[in-house]
């Protein structure tokens, strides 16, 4: 096979493989989209998290002043029973 020949059929063989790989690669706007999409969902997925812990917090700090009013109301209680004894 003469040398030019041979060059001609490797820039045929390696252009067709190139334009095989160029069209089977995403466009780089199909990229950018999909690593959007990836990002919202991550977001998503993050405010859904932050939306359970702030539900937890509150339902925490809701048992908390039940508590408390509990107790406040059972101190009262107690320091009003000698009162009470006194009184009668």
């Amino acid at each position: 096979m003469h040398p030019l020949t041979y060059t001609f059929c490797l820039s045929a063989v390696k252009s067709k493989t190139s334009t095989q790989n160029r069209a089977s690669r995403l466009s780089a706007l199909e990229l950018l989209e999909k690593k959007n999409e990836r990002k919202a969902s991550l977001k998503e997925r993050v405010l859904v998290q932050r939306k359970l812990e702030v539900k937890f917090q509150k339902k925490n700090y809701e048992d908390e002043v039940s508590e408390r009013k509990k107790r406040l109301s059972m101190k009262l209680e107690e320091k009003r029973m000698p009162l009470l004894k006194d009184k009668l």
